[in-house]
């Protein structure tokens, strides 16, 4: 292969790359969003809504669509008790509970949900959450 010929090449991948990088939804841009494709957030947050609303019983606090009730803080809004509610944060709450103490409610939120989930299910719980206030308009 000539040097020109492999010039045209690497012009064409960064051609790609740059036609790729200007189509790829802003979501997957913003400060604090889930480090993951558009379309693996999507199939991440479907199955995280199926364990909100199954066995980590997210939804018995949180309420079914994420916006609060006694016993849990409202997560589809910009207010937030601990943090600004980027995808890391969501994760370290899913995965390290938030104590009584801590609770703005009193009641602790436990590791991992009521019934504790492995690490796969706490990203697909953490992607969904911060997916909550993204599809609530005018938030």
């Amino acid at each position: 292969m000539t040097e020109r010929s492999s010039m045209g090449w690497a012009g064409a991948g960064l051609a790609v790359v740059v036609t790729l990088a200007a189509v790829t939804p802003a979501r997957a841009q913003q400060p604090g969003a889930p480090p993951f494709a558009p379309a693996v957030v999507d199939s991440l947050a479907a199955r995280g809504r199926a364990i909100y609303h199954g066995s980590a019983h997210c939804a018995g606090c949180h309420g079914d669509e994420g916006r609060g009730t006694q016993d849990g803080p409202n997560l589809t809004d910009r207010s937030w008790i601990r943090g600004s509610g980027t995808y890391e944060e969501i994760l370290s709450m899913v995965r390290h509970g938030v104590s009584r103490r801590d609770a703005q409610t009193g009641h602790p939120m436990p590791i991992g949900g009521w019934e504790p989930v492995d690490e796969s299910a706490a990203v697909a719980v953490a992607v969904y959450v911060w997916t909550l206030r993204r599809e609530q308009p005018g938030r």
